[in-house]
């Protein structure tokens, strides 16, 4: 019985359930109106500041695995290698101090080209980076080759560069969406090969060097600035990366939506075809005939090297790191925050995530050939689906906050429910709640949670094949298919 067929047939059953709750039947009218009405408020709860320590709410940003999916590839070599890795995230840990993430850089949307101009596949990584809770202010450590953050998705995040510069003189240096985005897929991102000759079968580092659009379009679909972009990522320092809509006024959640700009722009200088690249900067000193790069054409237009873009203070949203101080739905009070740029017709913008500087101070766990090989504390608590208020436990409290934005879409967080990362609190999330529920009487206890909330929704419709489906499955870890 399909489930639409499933919920019309337990209708009624489970509406009688609702309303023979003991909560309701012991109350007066007056007094269930008074509880409906002080649980309004807790509707969408992440608005009422609940990042006691640094944004907790962030802890549930990334894209959990919870059905044991692996990667897949339109290109058959590929895909005979990321088959047998599993997607996006599978553990989240966290204590006062760190969020910890266990990843295989291997995202859940199609990898590599099918035209087979990969430089390599997406091999497992295995990897644990860690994020610092309450990061620090640096500003000056330069964003180098190699991972500079992690994406919600598990998947890294390098600069603009390709870590190639014209005549390998180490002084212009090229922008890998010019020199290599023939082989960036949909995400759009890539594989650096790890050893052995560059090709479909040789394993390699996925990563991303410009927005990811394919991860935007899993957690935020068809958001064209109708609300405020979700988290993506979190440089290595441990400030947030944003998507591009933010309030037009950082500071007020309550002013509209835009497209938040970046202040870079190519250099005034080498806008013109055969324009000069005859110095470092706009205006600055000539270098030696040897340091000069090419001049600007088809081939070398301006921007497609990193020393082509200057920053111009006030010319867009963001500063020279690309990131602004802004209130947020995952921090209600403010954080500094990257934002991923894009134009008003879609198309990324220098330096499309990170600036050319780090913000904060850099957790060197995860950086260089050692990266990601941290050992989670053994007092760290585990992130388990359905531990809505993240307290290291499934219980009641869950399944009410779950309740109180059950049918909720468009902005919504893991403290309200939305477990699965798709925008909206519903059926799914219900049952990944369900398969790691620790209470003793989880029919009871919906019932329950629903009569506290007002104009109970059609959840209730739902709640037979909920049931049903926690009988036949064991308490779910993440790990199953």
């Amino acid at each position: 019985m399909n489930r639409l067929a499933l919920f019309t047939a337990c209708s009624s059953l489970v509406s009688s359930w609702v309303l023979a709750c003991p909560t309701h039947s012991m109350l007066t009218a007056e007094e269930v109106a008074g509880i409906d009405r002080s649980n309004a408020a807790l509707v969408h709860t992440h608005s009422a500041g609940a990042d006691s320590l640094a944004g907790n709410n962030v802890i549930g940003a990334f894209k959990l695995n919870l059905t044991g999916a692996t990667g897949h590839s339109p290109n058959a070599t590929i895909n005979s290698f990321v088959s047998l890795t599993q997607s996006d995230v599978q553990e989240v840990w966290f204590d006062a101090s760190y969020i910890y993430v266990k990843h295989t850089g291997v995202p859940s949307h199609d990898i590599g080209r099918a035209d087979g101009n990969n430089p390599a596949y997406a091999r497992n990584l295995n990897r644990t980076s860690r994020l610092p809770r309450t990061p620090g202010v640096n500003g000056t450590t330069a964003t180098g080759n190699g991972g500079i953050g992690v994406m919600v998705n598990g998947a890294l995040l390098f600069n603009p560069g390709d870590a190639m510069s014209y005549n390998n003189a180490n002084t212009w240096f090229r922008n890998a969406l010019t020199f290599e985005g023939a082989t960036f897929d949909i995400g759009p991102g890539h594989s650096a090969p790890q050893g052995g000759t560059p090709g479909n079968s040789t394993p390699g580092q996925y990563h991303y060097h410009i927005g990811p659009t394919a991860l935007l379009n899993q957690i935020d679909a068809g958001n064209t600035g109708s609300r405020h972009s979700p988290i993506i990522g979190f440089a290595f320092d441990g400030y947030p990366i944003y998507g591009p809509y933010g309030y037009a006024n950082p500071n007020d959640p309550s002013s509209a939506i835009k497209r938040l700009d970046t202040s870079y722009k190519v250099r005034d200088d080498l806008t013109a075809l055969g324009a000069a690249r005859n110095s470092l900067t706009e205006g600055g000193a000539t270098l030696a005939s040897n340091l000069r790069g090419p001049a600007v054409s088809a081939t070398y237009p301006g921007g497609a090297f990193l020393q082509d873009y200057k920053y111009v203070a006030g010319l867009g949203d963001l500063n020279e790191y690309n990131m602004r101080f802004m209130v947020t739905p995952e921090y209600p009070q403010g954080t500094p925050a990257y934002v991923m740029t894009l134009d008003a017709n879609g198309a990324w913008t220098y330096p499309y995530v990170v600036g050319p500087k780090y913000y904060g101070a850099v957790d060197t766990s995860n950086i260089g050939p050692t990266g990601g090989a941290v050992t989670i504390p053994a007092a760290a608590t585990r992130l388990r689906a359905g531990d809505a208020n993240l307290d290291g436990a499934v219980n009641f409290d869950d399944l009410l906050l779950l309740a109180q934005n059950y049918e909720r879409s468009g902005v919504t967080l893991w403290t309200d429910g939305d477990f699965t990362s798709d925008t909206n609190v519903n059926f799914d999330d219900l049952l990944a709640l369900a398969q790691n529920y620790s209470g003793s009487g989880l029919q009871s206890d919906w019932a329950m949670a629903q009569s506290l909330v007002p104009e109970p929704t059609s959840a209730a419709v739902g709640l037979f094949t909920f049931f049903v489906q926690r009988r036949r499955r064991g308490p779910y870890d993440g790990r199953r298919g």
